[in-house]
């Protein structure tokens, strides 16, 4: 206790940090702004992997729904390109 310090403002100041800040910004916007995000966690329909077995190109991709929205997400795991 009384050590606690906090947090180190001035690291905004590196692109890597300011980065990751407006990256947690947009995100939270998303997941306010949009049901899909945060409605229906505990059903089932709300929720479907489309791919979730492309080890070998490390990507994932879901789809989450609520009322009349539906949205999905692709996350490439990998610096490449994929087309699909």
């Amino acid at each position: 206790m009384g050590r606690e310090e906090g947090p180190s403002w001035d690291l905004l100041n590196y692109p890597k940090h300011s980065g990751l800040q407006r990256l947690t910004r947009d995100l939270n916007r998303i997941y306010c702004y949009h049901p899909a995000m945060h409605l229906g966690e505990y059903d089932p329909y709300s929720f479907q992997w489309i791919m979730a077995d492309d080890a070998a190109q490390s990507v994932l991709v879901f789809r989450r729904s609520a009322g009349n929205e539906t949205m999905v997400f692709v996350f490439n795991m990998t610096p490449n390109f994929y087309s699909y």
